[in-house]
């Protein structure tokens, strides 16, 4: 072979070579392009004071683009809130097949799902709804939601006291959690759904929920059935370390 042979050879296992790790970087660093969508009711961060309101009422965008206000649309209803991201497909995909069971049978009665993601970077509308479309969520009954993170992070623990986060390096990450709310806008439960019994004891409570007819913090303290605990509307107790969710 001749020494130009041999030079353009070695230039082309180089060129190779070259090629391979950079093929290889790319798996390992992806970087998907990310839709902007402008988020109707949070599209600001808010600034959090020491005497600013614990939130009860909150809006935020459903997955269909419009505005979703929890005080003008949930009173009267039964709810089950949870968080979750979109790009989880371990322990997001098995609390979210939990919520289309529950769907299946309270749906019809009218109780009503909130799945709030927590990498709203991401989960843009129609990523939720093409999310959604694999759970067969009714979208009136189970509203996937989406807005600012600082917002949500607040709106998952001072409203529904769920651990919600997206760190820069770990990235999104929540409790295993549901919270059920009454037709009043009471928390009246939250229930780890990994551990034995708690899914049944969700169903249970729901079912009471749906059968009261008056407002029971009105004459009695309402008590946390999945812990026992008096809840305190005011003062939310801290909310549990988020649970790492493996992508």
């Amino acid at each position: 072979m001749s020494r130009a042979a041999r030079f353009w050879l070695a230039l082309a296992l180089l060129f190779s070579g070259v090629m391979l790790i950079w093929q290889i970087w790319k798996v390992r660093n992806p970087r998907s392009p990310v839709k902007s969508e402008v988020l109707t009711a949070t599209s600001e961060a808010l600034d959090v004071g020491k005497d600013q309101d614990w939130i009860r009422d909150f809006e935020l965008t459903e997955r269909s683009g419009r505005s979703f206000d929890s005080g003008r649309e949930m009173p009267g209803h039964v709810w089950v809130t949870s968080v979750f991201f979109a790009s989880c497909n371990s322990s997001c995909r098995q609390q979210n097949a939990i919520v289309q069971g529950l769907q299946r049978r309270f749906g019809e009665r009218h109780v009503r799902f909130l799945s709030i993601t927590c990498d709203p970077q991401h989960d843009t509308p129609s990523q939720l709804r093409a999310y959604a479309r694999q759970f067969d969520a009714d979208p009136q009954g189970w509203l996937f939601l989406t807005g600012d993170m600082h917002y949500i992070r607040r709106i998952a623990a001072e409203r529904f006291e769920i651990a919600a986060q997206n760190d820069v390096k770990l990235g999104p990450g929540h409790s295993d959690q549901f919270t059920v709310t009454d037709k009043w806008g009471n928390n009246r439960g939250r229930f780890l759904w990994r551990e034995p019994g708690q899914v049944t004891a969700l169903e249970d409570l729901v079912q009471q929920l749906l059968d009261e007819s008056e407002d029971p913090s009105r004459s009695s303290s309402v008590v946390e059935p999945a812990t026992g605990d008096s809840q305190d509307d005011e003062v939310p107790p801290e909310p549990s370390q988020p649970t790492a969710a493996v992508g």
